[in-house]
């Protein structure tokens, strides 16, 4: 069962829950085990949540996500196997309620501070099959996963949270990238720092992060209109599929690529 599995009746038609199961099925792609899985499809359905916020929505980051991880877990719930496996750890994860002791207790993403060298130490030399190493931290899809949703909670813009994240060190660019997603899609590209956008621009002289996105932006057009068009009778719901990314959120769309 893919994580995107439910009957929730989402507000867009089925937008959000058709990214989550297209995150799901592209993670398994390269990670074979469904924990990936299910991190990616969570952070899927923060992304298209962030990005279709209202245009002047002040809600700051951190309530944004305890309301997105509790419409999450009542997802989660609502599902056969929401109790069990990957979906049961996942729900671990967002509760963030891990015990002093224990060998996931990075996963307390809404503390101020995580305890990594407490978790490293208390996992001894493996953890999970593999290797447990420093250097590396973070490259496990739940760990990573923690850690870029502690820097998004705790930082208040999008040049403070990768900051944060990054200097935690390990696997830094694994990391980098899960915050820059979750802080581009909710501050967009005027959270980045004149000095960023700058850089960025200089990096990407053809446009192509904007020119891709349009292409994805139009491909989801185009899937909605053709679906439509094959299922008549199910015109009204496949029409919001489009919704995913508005045009008038482009500068979020742009700044989470």
């Amino acid at each position: 069962a893919s994580g995107g599995e439910g009957e929730e009746d989402d507000e867009d038609g089925g937008a959000t829950k058709s990214a989550r199961d297209v995150a799901y099925e592209s993670s398994l792609a390269t990670h074979p085990g469904p924990l990936a899985a299910e991190a990616c499809a969570f952070l899927s359905h923060l992304i298209v949540r962030a990005i279709n916020r209202p245009a002047r929505d002040s809600t700051t980051a951190a309530k944004f996500l305890d309301a997105t991880v509790e419409e999450y877990l009542q997802i989660l719930e609502a599902q056969p196997d929401g109790g069990t496996g990957a979906k049961a750890q996942l729900r671990r994860l967002l509760s963030s309620s891990e015990p002093s002791d224990s060998t996931e207790r990075c996963w307390n993403w809404k503390s101020r501070s995580l305890d990594v060298e407490g978790t490293l130490r208390r996992r001894g030399r493996r953890y999970n099959g593999y290797p447990v190493s420093d250097r590396y931290y973070g490259s496990f899809s739940f760990d990573g996963l923690a850690l870029a949703m502690h820097c998004f909670y705790c930082t208040g813009g999008l040049n403070e949270c990768i900051h944060r994240v990054v200097n935690y060190c390990g696997d830094a660019d694994t990391t980098g990238a899960i915050a820059g997603q979750m802080a581009g899609a909710f501050y967009g590209m005027g959270g980045l720092d004149g000095t960023w956008r700058e850089r960025l621009e200089r990096w990407d002289r053809g446009g192509q992060i904007e020119a891709r996105a349009i292409l994805l932006f139009v491909a989801g057009e185009e899937r909605a209109q053709t679906e439509a068009e094959a299922e008549p009778n199910t015109t009204k719901v496949k029409k919001h599929t489009r919704k995913v990314v508005k045009r008038e959120g482009w500068s979020k769309a742009r700044a989470a690529q």
